[in-house]
């Protein structure tokens, strides 16, 4: 039987989502409270915006764990072609984990990276940063603590 063509970076994103979930836990020394066993097959998917008109009405979003306003969280995120995220920044580290398409980061020392299907980026707290999704994307998102979002200088 073959599976269609999203299933496979899915499942391998899955994968790289519980090596993060790991390293997580052996970072902070013990699980987050409350912490579950959690399985999310594509199937069981749900995208819902990701906010507000008129630009994150255009995104979706999947929770997969954690309340993001109060606590960690993970996500999947997914963008249009062209989705060009504005200069922001974060009280906490994200960790990003390109499923499809591919997305470009620049940040204020004048860096830009490029993240294609299968790579990881951790942006450090307080770090300004924009970028887009030239083709559209899907990744995994893991907030290491409640979010935050501040745009401007």
């Amino acid at each position: 039987m073959r599976m269609p063509k999203t299933t496979v970076p899915l499942l391998a994103a899955f994968v790289v989502v519980l090596f993060a979930g790991l390293a997580v836990a052996l970072l902070t020394g013990s699980a987050l409270a409350g912490d579950q066993w959690l399985v999310v097959n594509p199937s069981d998917l749900r995208w819902t915006p990701c906010g507000d008109a008129p630009l994150w009405d255009v995104c979706g979003r999947v929770a997969l764990r954690g309340d993001r306003a109060k606590e960690a969280s993970d996500h999947f995120m997914q963008f249009p072609k062209g989705f060009a995220f504005p200069r922001h920044w974060h009280d906490h580290p994200e960790n990003i984990v390109v499923i499809s398409g591919s997305v470009v980061i620049s940040h204020d020392d004048g860096g830009e990276d490029v993240i294609s299907p299968g790579g990881y980026l951790r942006i450090p707290a307080k770090v300004a940063h924009w970028g887009k999704c030239p083709d559209g994307c899907v990744f995994y998102l893991g907030l290491v603590g409640a979010d935050s979002y501040y745009e401007g200088k």
